[in-house]
């Protein structure tokens, strides 16, 4: 680890102005940030890196690339974002690291890596049925109490919140059709390695088994699982749709990323930089909700064209009833900020 964080400090150096002795002197080299001598000697720009483990073409990719086109634009050229995709400066727990630490300015992150470096209850957002659609899961993550509380959490650990990233819903493929939740009852469905997942399946009735993504197609074609759980895209990418033709829409999970900047650094900015990055941030936030949404839309027709079955439940009241106990167990066991904020969401859904 401390190889790569050297790896991505002495290539920030290299962008700022080389790793010799015969760097420009004008260059503060303090996190991205230059000297701008524009003749005034009155202004000063800056260079943010920001890491991003998935490919450009996903919607967190090109959400970082508005983000960027945004802060140039707002900072009138003053800000220059540089955008690394496919974890060009680490994968996501090295990328969160590097944040953390300064090596880099900033990161796309999920709640699973930022759980590793100590932001706890911010993960409770991954529970099954905490947002009825988009519309819902905007207006939740954005109500002034919820997004204190999850400013609270991710800052306490020196990081700050730009903005969201949205992701969902995910839904349940399976080799044949599950048309009630008793369907459901001895079901092997494929699991990750997360709590929540397991948890939730065996609240329906399913027999959840632990099996690598990328393993997926041939554990249902050789019937080591019937089915699996996850967004249209990645059914589409992993093409278990040949191998199993219904897909449920449960609509289970709705859930956050963010794109996060080293704390320290963000309140070393001058004010008028700050706004301009919160601004940005938001203006990737509402673009990147835009993606998801189309992407959804997309992912259902191309899975029609490819001769799947769409089975929709007239009341998902069953499946949602069946997490409630489930959600308020894994939310003790995660600790009081996870109880605090499933308190809060489930406040104002009530």
């Amino acid at each position: 680890m401390l190889k790569r964080l050297l790896t991505i400090f002495c290539f920030s150096l290299v962008i700022l102005g080389g790793c010799s002795s015969g760097a420009n002197t004008e260059q503060e080299g303090n996190g991205g940030e230059q000297a701008s001598d524009n003749g005034t000697g009155s202004e000063e720009t800056f260079v943010i890196r920001a890491s991003n483990f998935f490919a450009e073409t996903q919607t967190t990719g090109q959400a970082l690339n508005k983000f960027a086109e945004e802060v140039a634009a707002l900072s009138d050229g003053r800000v220059e974002v540089q955008a690394f995709h496919n974890a060009e400066l680490g994968d996501h727990a090295e990328s969160i690291e590097g944040t953390l630490s300064g090596a880099i300015e900033m990161t796309e992150a999920g709640n699973s890596g930022l759980d590793q470096f100590g932001v706890k209850g911010i993960s409770i957002t991954e529970m099954p049925y905490l947002f009825d659609d988009f519309d819902d899961f905007k207006t939740i993550m954005n109500n002034d109490e919820v997004r204190a509380l999850m400013e609270e959490y991710i800052e306490a650990q020196g990081f700050k919140l730009i903005g969201y990233r949205y992701f969902g819903p995910r839904h349940t493929l399976a080799n044949k059709p599950l048309r009630t939740i008793e369907d459901y009852q001895g079901v092997n469905l494929r699991a990750p390695e997360f709590d929540i997942t397991v948890e939730m399946m065996k609240a329906w009735g399913a027999t959840p088994t632990i099996i690598p993504l990328t393993e997926v197609y041939n554990a249902i074609q050789t019937g080591v699982a019937d089915g699996f759980e996850g967004p249209f895209t990645t059914i589409l990418s992993n093409q278990s749709y040949e191998v199993a033709k219904y897909v449920h829409l449960t609509n289970h999970i709705f859930y956050p990323g963010y794109l996060l900047m080293n704390k320290e650094y963000f309140d070393s900015l001058p004010a008028d930089i700050q706004e301009v990055i919160l601004e940005a941030g938001r203006i990737s936030e509402e673009y990147q909700l835009e993606l998801t949404e189309i992407e959804d839309e997309e992912g259902r027709a191309e899975l029609e064209e490819h001769g799947v079955e769409i089975i929709e439940y007239s009341d998902l009241t069953p499946f949602q009833n069946a997490v409630q106990d489930m959600r308020v167990d894994l939310a003790e066991e995660m600790g009081p900020e996870a109880q605090e904020l499933l308190n809060q969401i489930m406040d104002i859904k009530s």
